[in-house]
């Protein structure tokens, strides 16, 4: 639908992809993918404002091939890769906007990362079936991921992804950070599911990686709860050939 969409307030009802997304793109720091949008920037021009998608469900299979960069160098980057079947990245400026809430939003399509060198070793690597990174505050009402996830480096002698800090991986959502850490609540999953595999295989240089069937990994250091209501996993997690620190 859309690659980089900055908003106050914003409504996404109904929008549905059937395509599938095929990329092949050299080492990279901040690239965002996505079935239906690849970054959403809620911006702080108007305070309390409200943002939801409703029944948005992305069916094509989003797949990215990494290859090896042929000449110059990577400038050292926090974001590296984030890949999803629904959106890539969902940010929040300030803590005067409202939280986001996503409500049967669904993936089917396969979400696949995959490649020999990834992003500098700073970055990190996210990649989930209705959403990789939300970097705001949200609550995730009746979303389904039944696609496929996975991320596979290349067996070669320099091992699967280089350099990379950590991966991040999850079913329905890959990596969460609440913007308002001392909130009373703060995020929440409520009648969500995965029954989608979930495959990490030939990762050689992460020093962390996290995986998770309904939420990959939650970083919420505050004060404010995080709620898990209603929700199932009954998808397949496999790590393969991954020296590695799993979570």
């Amino acid at each position: 639908c859309f690659g980089h969409y900055t908003i106050s307030q914003f409504d996404l009802n109904d929008c549905d992809n059937e395509g599938d997304l095929n990329i092949e793109i050299a080492a990279s720091s901040h690239t965002f993918i996505g079935g239906i949008a690849g970054f959403i920037n809620q911006s702080a021009t108007i305070a309390n404002t409200t943002c939801s998608m409703l029944n948005c469900d992305n069916s094509g299979a989003v797949t990215v091939n990494t290859v090896q960069r042929k000449s110059g160098t990577i400038t050292p980057a926090g974001e590296g890769l984030i890949v999803s079947g629904l959106f890539g990245e969902w940010y929040m400026q300030q803590a005067t906007l409202q939280p986001i809430t996503l409500t049967n939003c669904n993936n089917s399509g396969a979400v696949t990362l995959k490649g020999s060198l990834m992003a500098p070793k700073t970055s990190r690597h996210v990649v989930g079936g209705v959403s990789a990174d939300h970097y705001s505050d949200g609550t995730f009402i009746n979303c389904h991921n039944r696609g496929a996830v996975s991320v596979e480096g290349t067996a070669a002698t320099t091992g699967g992804m280089v350099d990379a800090n950590n991966l991040q991986v999850g079913g329905v959502t890959a990596y969460y950070h609440p913007y308002r850490q001392n909130a009373d609540q703060i995020g929440e999953w409520i009648g969500c599911t995965n029954t989608g595999n979930i495959s990490i295989k030939n990762i050689k240089s992460v020093s962390y990686v996290m995986i998770g069937g309904v939420l990959g990994y939650n970083q919420n250091r505050g004060a404010g709860s995080t709620k898990l209501q209603d929700c199932g996993n009954s998808g397949e997690l496999s790590i393969e050939n991954t020296s590695a620190t799993a979570n």
